[in-house]
Order: structure tokens, then C-alpha cells, then sequence
């Protein structure tokens, strides 16, 4: 009898997997998801708040990238605060200032202060990258195995992307009729919930981050592990690349079903549920071994080429059901190869450069989505939606071909 692969589904619970920080990896998934979920649940009742307050469609979406604004201004930010700590202590403490900014953000808003709002959210903004790469950092460092690590790593990732989501789904429900105060409330009650159990995952360790060789520091260190992480790096520069599809997809989600397929608001509103049940369907996907496995014979910028097409593809289609259908797969096959992407980052370093190349990650994926959408958005000026869109895949697919290469420390001095 012929034995058949089994198809792990890296969301479940394996038996036997060892307990990152003393905590089972349920709990931190649980954590992950709760945190993610009042975060963009917090933003996007501040965001509309923001629209009220000024009547400014510009500073309401502004609100969203001031989020990435600090781990572009700092890359080696992060790593500043992980190198020579104990990453779930990280985790605690940036859960607990997320926690305390949270209140802060209630007061701002009681006062009508737009400005001390986008500062506020800004500084959050931080300290959710600087959770998102500790708790990374969590099971890198853990001592499982390297196997083990790939599937908490995805699993993270997914229950991230599940608390997002769930945001999304929850603020169209109750977010007309709900005060951004109680959002902010909540906020600040369940992050200081996860920085607990955070906490109690450092008390029951001692492994710090390793401080980078050479005993050098801020960007210095970070120059170091480019050079010495090539293949890291490489994966890093098609992570980039990958989220540069947010961006664009950011920047077209009114505009295409609008202009190519006359649908009005109605469409958008389409567009928006495609996309949340896509990327969740993505995560769910990039969380299964079996899949990733297979992904992981196929080139990464064959991959990424993939992706634009079916994007392209989707915004030249003149007729609705079509093209959100094969929009529905872009968000799909984006969110499962960025996940990839991600996890494959997160495995080729080195733990003595993680501090530094997985803060950088942060910076990374906010200055290429901020990208993707200025650059969408500026060709929307001169183009329609389908030539923006094949316009930036094609740049993006030629600079993954480019990038493709893990260059040597030697070459690249």
C-alpha cells in the first residue's frame, strides 16, 4: 500500500513542540491575534475620527502610514531595543507602551488634538514592529527545531494576519455606532493583557539576543549582517518587493473597479471583501507544509512574476464577476508568497544577526508598501488603473529577477 504525504496544517497544535519561552505557542498565536485586532481596530476608529475632526481624506489615510514613519526614520530602531535582551521582555514592554500610548490617544482625542494624535500613533506604530519582531525573535531562539521554527513562524504570521483582518470585519459592524474612546479603552486593556502574558513568557527564560559580531552597533551592525547574511538578504529584498503589492493594491482598490468596470462605490466595497477573504485564505494557505514546501522549489521571482500577472490580469478584465475573481486570486497567491517570503527571511538568519536583520524587516516592508502606493498613485494621474498597475509589476517583477542572486560579501563591498 502506497503511502500518501500528509498535509500538515501549521495553525494546529503539534504534539510535542517545544515551548518558546516557557509558554505554549498557543498562547503567543492568542496573544499575536488580540493585539493585531485592537491595534487596527483602534486605528481605523481613529482614522475616522481623524475624517470627522478635519475633513481631510488626506490626513485620514496619513494616519495610517505614520504607523511605519519611525522604522523608516530609525532602521536600526529595533535592534537597538532587541540586541542583548530577552525578546519576550521586548515583546512585554512595547506591548505595555502600546498600552499606555492607547490612553494617551484617549486624552488626545477628548482634546480635539489632531496632531498629538498622528505623533501618538506614530510612536504605536514602533512599538507594534518592535512586538511583531520580538515575538519572531521568541521562537527563533527558542531551541526548536529548524522545522519547528518554520511552522510557529507561519503560524504567527497567520493569527496576525487573522487579528487584522477580524479588525476589519468587526469595525463595519459596530464601528458607526461605537465611540473611539472604547476602542482606545479596549486597546489599552488588552495590550496590557498580551504584555502579560509576554511577561510571564521572559520570567521563564534567560536567552537574550545575541549581540552582533564585532561588537558593533546601530547601523553599523546592520551593514555588517547585509554583508554577512546574503542569502537572508536576498529573501529580505524579495520580501520587499512583495509588499510593494500591498502598496499597489492600496493604491487601486477604488480606483480600478471605478474606472474599469463602472461600478461605483458598490464596487469597491467588493473589492474590499475580495481582498480581506483572499489574504486570509493566503495565510491560511502559507500555514500549511505541504504548500510551502512546494513553493519552496519554485524561483522566488517566478513567483513574484506570477502574482503581478494575475493582478494585472484581474484590473485589465472588462467584466465584474471575472475580475474579482481573479482578483480574489492576487490577494490569494500575494499574502501565501509574502508569507513565504517572510518565513524563509526569518530562517536563513543567523541568530546572531536576527536582532538586526529582522528589525530591519520592519523598515523594509513599510518603505516598500509606501512606495508601491506613492508610485500607483502618481501614475493614476497621468494613466488609467490597468497601465498603473502593469506599470509597477513590471518594475517589480524586473527589480526580483535583479535581486534574485544572494551576492557574497565580496561583492557586495
Amino acid at each position: 500500500m502506497t503511502a500518501h504525504p500528509v498535509s500538515r496544517d501549521l495553525t494546529s497544535e503539534p504534539t510535542g513542540v517545544p515551548e518558546p519561552g516557557g509558554v505554549r505557542p498557543a498562547t503567543v498565536f492568542g496573544a499575536t491575534t488580540a493585539s493585531n485586532l485592537v491595534g487596527m481596530g483602534g486605528n481605523l476608529a481613529l482614522s475616522v475620527w481623524v475624517l470627522h475632526e478635519t475633513d481631510s481624506f488626506a490626513l485620514s489615510s496619513a494616519l495610517f502610514g505614520c504607523q511605519w514613519l519611525l522604522p523608516l526614520i530609525w532602521p536600526a530602531g529595533i535592534a537597538h531595543f532587541t540586541t542583548g535582551r530577552r525578546p519576550a521582555a521586548v515583546a512585554a514592554g512595547s506591548e505595555w507602551a502600546g498600552a499606555v500610548l492607547s490612553l494617551a490617544l484617549l486624552g488626545s482625542v477628548a482634546f480635539r488634538c489632531v496632531p498629538l494624535v498622528l505623533v501618538l500613533v506614530t510612536v504605536r506604530g514602533f512599538c507594534d514592529a518592535l512586538t511583531r519582531t520580538a515575538a519572531s525573535l521568541v521562537f527563533k531562539l527558542g531551541g526548536a527545531p529548524a522545522e519547528e521554527v518554520e511552522r510557529n513562524v507561519s503560524r504567527l504570521e497567520f493569527w496576525r494576519i487573522v487579528g487584522t483582518s477580524a479588525a476589519g470585519v468587526l469595525f463595519s459592524l459596530v464601528g458607526e455606532r461605537t465611540a473611539t474612546a472604547a476602542f482606545l479603552v479596549a486597546a489599552g486593556a488588552v495590550l496590557a493583557a498580551t504584555g502579560g502574558v509576554y511577561a510571564r513568557a521572559a520570567a521563564l527564560t534567560d536567552r537574550p539576543v545575541a549581540e552582533p559580531p564585532g561588537r558593533t552597533s546601530g547601523m553599523a551592525a546592520l551593514r555588517a549582517s547585509l554583508r554577512a547574511q546574503p542569502m537572508a538578504r536576498m529573501w529580505l529584498w524579495q520580501l520587499g518587493l512583495v509588499a510593494a503589492f500591498q502598496g499597489l493594491h492600496n493604491a487601486i482598490r477604488i480606483a480600478y473597479p471605478q474606472q474599469q468596470l463602472g461600478e461605483g462605490v458598490a464596487g469597491v466595497g467588493v473589492v474590499s471583501a475580495v481582498s480581506t477573504v483572499g489574504v486570509l485564505c493566503g495565510g491560511w494557505l502559507a500555514s500549511r507544509e505541504q504548500v510551502v514546501r512546494r513553493l519552496k522549489s519554485v524561483p522566488g521571482p517566478l513567483l513574484v512574476a506570477v502574482v503581478g500577472a494575475v493582478a494585472s490580469g484581474a484590473v485589465f478584465l472588462p467584466l465584474a464577476v471575472p475580475s474579482y475573481a481573479l482578483y480574489f486570486v492576487f490577494m490569494v497567491l500575494f499574502e501565501t508568497v509574502f508569507m513565504m517570503f517572510n518565513l524563509r527571511v526569518v530562517t536563513a538568519t543567523e541568530q546572531e544577526h536576527a536582532s538586526s536583520l529582522l528589525g530591519f524587516r520592519s523598515t523594509l516592508l513599510g518603505g516598500s508598501t509606501l512606495a508601491g502606493l506613492a508610485v500607483t498613485s502618481l501614475l493614476l494621474t497621468w494613466l488609467s488603473a490597468a497601465w498603473s498597475t502593469a506599470a509597477v509589476i513590471m518594475v517589480i517583477a524586473a527589480l526580483s529577477w535583479l535581486l534574485a542572486r544572494p551576492r557574497t560579501p565580496t561583492e557586495t563591498e
